[in-house]
């Protein structure tokens, strides 16, 4: 039997970034970020129905773990230094038991461009890396250029492609799954 990781839940710091873990309070600046639609041209997530309904969200995703207790579920807001305003979140998904993780990440479409989501999926995999999560996954629309970009960027490497379970626009996408392995060193 495997031990479960201990992975702190924490704010996470960079040199332009706070990634806070999630909070209700956060809902107020995130709705606006993710009020979108051109956000999800390449996901199936909604957009949030209602401000009540994102701060519903964030308040069950405050503890950290799936209803069952089979995940943690690791949601962070990423917040510039310099003004403190929301700009989207990265989140982890761990099975409990595993030394892997599911990745995802979102940056509003006013902060795109400018290494933001880079420096913050960056912090989280040194994160997570320090914690002992030996192996990071992403699955990513095949015609999703920045999050590829992004995801090769940072060292992940495509290990398949395959047709997706998301119908949008009514075609279904094809997407491509990604893993970094974290090299540990025996003391």
């Amino acid at each position: 039997m495997s031990t479960p990781l201990a992975v702190p839940f924490i704010s996470i710091h960079t040199t332009r970034l706070t990634l806070e873990p999630v909070a209700e309070r956060h809902a107020d600046a995130m709705f606006a970020v993710l009020d979108d639609p051109q956000l999800y041209r390449y996901m199936l997530s909604e957009i949030p129905d209602s401000l009540t309904s994102l701060r519903e969200r964030y308040r069950m995703l405050t503890r950290g773990l799936s209803p069952d207790g089979s995940e943690m579920w690791l949601n962070w807001i990423v917040v510039p230094r310099e003004d403190g305003v929301p700009i989207g979140y990265v989140q982890a998904t761990i099975p409990t038991g595993e030394a892997s993780a599911l990745l995802g990440w979102t940056i509003g479409r006013h902060a795109q461009g400018w290494g933001l989501a880079r420096e913050s999926v960056r912090a989280l995999c040194d994160h997570l890396a320090a914690a002992g999560v030996t192996e990071l996954h992403a699955t990513i629309d095949s015609r999703n250029a920045r999050s590829i970009g992004l995801a090769e960027a940072l060292g992940f490497v495509r290990e398949a492609t395959f047709a997706s379970d998301d119908v949008l626009d009514g075609v279904r996408g094809t997407d491509h799954s990604y893993v970094l392995r974290i090299q540990t060193t025996a003391p």
